[in-house]
C-alpha cells in the first residue's frame, strides 16, 4: 500500500517516519532560533541531495534516471552516504523516486540548505527579487511565459525544468495586471522562509533588500521598485550615497553628471565618503575620521 509517499510501508516503517520527523522538526526549530541564525534556504536541486556520476544519468527527455547515486544528506529514513539504486526525477518536478531493494519511496526536494551552500550571493538574491518585483508574479506560475534570467543551479533550486526556453511573440499575459508584492510572495519565490532572520554577509535579507538603492516598501509592507532620482549636485549626490548602505559603484549609471568626480574628490576630502580603489565603490562615511600624520602615513606606504 502508499501511504505517506512510500509505495511500500509496513507499521514499523510508520512508526519510524513519524518518530524520525519529529526529530527533524525539532532540530529545525533548534537551528532557526539559535543565537547565530543560521541562514537557510529551500533547494529542489537534486544535486544538493545526492552525488552520482555523469556517466550513471539516463535522459529519457521527459525524466531523469540516475544509477547508483548516494546521498550526501539524510533523506526519509536513509542516513547520509546511503546507496541508491535509482533515483528518477521528472524534468521540473521538485518529487523524485528512490528505488532501494526493490522498493520505491517518494520523496519531496524541500530541504533547508545554508546560503551559501546553493551559492546564494547579495548580489544573486536582489536580481532575483529586482526581477520578481518588475514582473509581479512567480516564475513558477504554469502560464508564465516570462525569460527564466537566472543561473543553472537557481533555476533547478525553484523547482523549474532547466532545459525549458520559453519563447512567446506577445508579452506573458500575467504582466497585464502587476502589483505590489508582498514580503511573503517574495519569500516564496526566492525560496528563504524568512528575510528578516536569514542572513548573508553579517546582513538579513531584509537589510540588504532595503539598502540596495533599488526597492522601496510602502507603510503597508508592500514592495515596489524604488523611482529614480536625479543625482545633479553634491548634495543629492551625498545622500544617495547615504542611503545605499551597501555602497555605491562608480560606474553606477544613476550617479554619471559632469562633475562627478570633482564632488567626490571633495566629499573625500570632507570626510564625507570612504571610496575603495578594487572594487572601485563609494560608502558613506559615518564616522568623521582624523587625518593620519604625515610620518604615519609616510610608515604605511613604506609597509606596503
Amino acid at each position: 500500500m502508499t501511504v505517506l509517499g512510500h509505495k511500500r510501508c509496513s507499521m514499523w516503517d510508520l512508526f519510524y517516519y513519524f518518530v524520525r520527523n519529529i526529530k527533524n522538526k525539532y532540530r529545525l526549530c533548534g537551528c532557526m532560533l539559535a543565537s547565530n541564525h543560521n541562514p537557510m534556504a529551500y533547494s529542489s536541486n537534486i544535486t544538493n541531495y545526492i552525488d552520482f556520476s555523469d556517466n550513471d544519468v539516463i535522459n529519457t527527455g521527459t525524466q531523469t534516471i540516475i544509477l547508483g547515486a548516494r546521498s550526501r544528506i539524510q533523506i526519509l529514513h536513509f542516513p547520509q552516504n546511503t546507496l541508491f539504486d535509482t533515483v528518477t526525477q521528472t524534468l521540473g518536478k521538485s518529487v523524485v523516486f528512490i528505488q532501494v531493494s526493490g522498493v520505491e519511496y517518494c520523496y519531496k526536494l524541500s530541504n533547508l540548505f545554508r546560503l551559501e551552500q546553493i551559492m546564494l550571493s547579495p548580489k544573486t538574491i536582489i536580481t532575483e527579487v529586482v526581477e520578481f518585483v518588475t514582473r509581479a508574479h512567480s516564475l513558477k506560475n504554469p502560464i508564465c511565459t516570462c525569460s527564466v534570467n537566472l543561473q543553472p543551479h537557481r533555476i533547478l533550486d525553484y523547482g523549474l525544468c532547466v532545459n525549458s526556453h520559453r519563447h512567446s511573440n506577445t508579452p506573458c499575459p500575467l504582466l497585464l495586471n502587476r502589483s505590489p508584492v508582498s514580503t511573503e510572495q517574495i519569500q516564496n519565490e526566492i525560496r528563504i522562509p524568512d528575510i528578516m532572520e536569514a542572513q548573508v554577509e553579517n546582513h538579513s535579507v531584509f537589510e540588504l533588500l532595503k539598502n540596495s538603492g533599488l526597492l522601496d516598501q510602502n507603510t503597508a509592507g508592500f514592495w515596489t521598485l524604488l523611482q529614480p532620482k536625479t543625482i545633479n549636485s553634491i548634495s543629492s549626490l551625498h545622500n544617495f550615497i547615504y542611503k545605499n548602505k551597501m555602497g555605491v559603484d562608480i560606474e553606477d549609471g544613476r550617479i554619471q553628471y559632469p562633475k562627478l568626480f570633482s564632488d567626490l574628490h571633495i566629499l573625500q576630502q570632507n570626510n564625507g565618503i570612504i571610496m575603495l580603489k578594487n572594487p572601485r565603490r563609494i560608502f558613506y562615511n559615518s564616522v568623521a575620521q582624523q587625518q593620519c600624520d604625515k610620518d604615519i602615513c609616510k610608515l604605511w606606504q613604506n609597509s606596503k
